[in-house]
C-alpha cells in the first residue's frame, strides 16, 4: 500500500485525508464529557438578572474530572475568593478553588473583583479523602451555596442553593 500511494497521482492527497481521518477519530473517542444534572433534573440553571442571563451547569469530564460552568450574557463582577462549595460527605476535603483553577474566557484575567461582559467562567472542582480505606457516600451530592461569586449591579446571581449528583458516568 506503501508504494501505491507513493506513485499515484493522488498519493499525497490519499495519505492527508487517511491522517486527517484517524485524527478526528481519535479525538472524538478520547472526548468524554458528560453533563450532569441539578436536583431538579435539568442540566442546566437558567437566571435572568438584572443585565442579562447566566446559565450555570456540571460536567464531568473523564469520569473523574468536574467543572462548574457559567455562561454570562451581560455585564458581571467575578469574586474568586467568594465561592461557596459543601459535599454532604465528611471523610472528603474540597478545596477552594483558587484563581489557577479557575478560567474566564475572552482574554480575561482571574483575580478578584474582575469586571467582565459575555464570556464563559469554568471552575475545577477538586477535593480527596481524609481517610483512604472509607468509601466515598453514594450518592455524592455537591452543593453550590448562595454567594457573592458572580455579581450582577452589586446583587449575587444565585440566591438559592444547587445540588447536582456527582457521579462517574463512565460506570453506569
Amino acid at each position: 500500500m506503501k508504494t501505491l500511494l507513493s506513485i499515484t497521482n493522488g498519493g499525497r492527497r490519499t495519505r492527508l485525508l487517511v491522517t486527517a481521518i484517524m485524527t478526528i477519530l481519535l479525538f472524538q473517542s478520547c472526548c468524554t464529557a458528560s453533563h450532569l444534572v441539578f436536583d431538579n433534573q435539568k442540566p442546566k440553571i437558567d437566571i435572568a438578572t438584572e443585565t442579562g442571563f447566566a446559565s450555570i451547569n456540571c460536567i464531568c469530564y473523564q469520569g473523574k474530572y468536574y467543572y462548574i460552568g457559567y455562561e454570562l450574557k451581560g455585564s458581571y463582577v467575578i469574586n474568586t475568593d467568594s465561592l461557596r462549595l459543601l459535599l454532604n460527605d465528611e471523610n472528603l476535603i474540597l478545596h477552594n478553588p483558587e484563581p489557577q483553577n479557575i478560567s474566564i474566557s475572552n482574554g480575561y484575567k482571574v483575580k478578584s473583583n474582575t469586571t467582565v461582559k459575555d464570556c464563559n467562567v469554568t471552575v475545577y472542582i477538586f477535593y480527596h479523602r481524609k481517610d483512604e480505606t472509607k468509601e466515598i457516600k453514594n450518592p455524592l451530592i455537591l452543593s453550590i451555596l448562595p454567594s457573592d461569586f458572580i455579581t450582577s449591579n452589586g446583587k449575587r446571581i444565585l440566591n438559592d442553593t444547587l445540588r447536582v449528583k456527582l457521579f462517574n458516568p463512565m460506570k453506569k
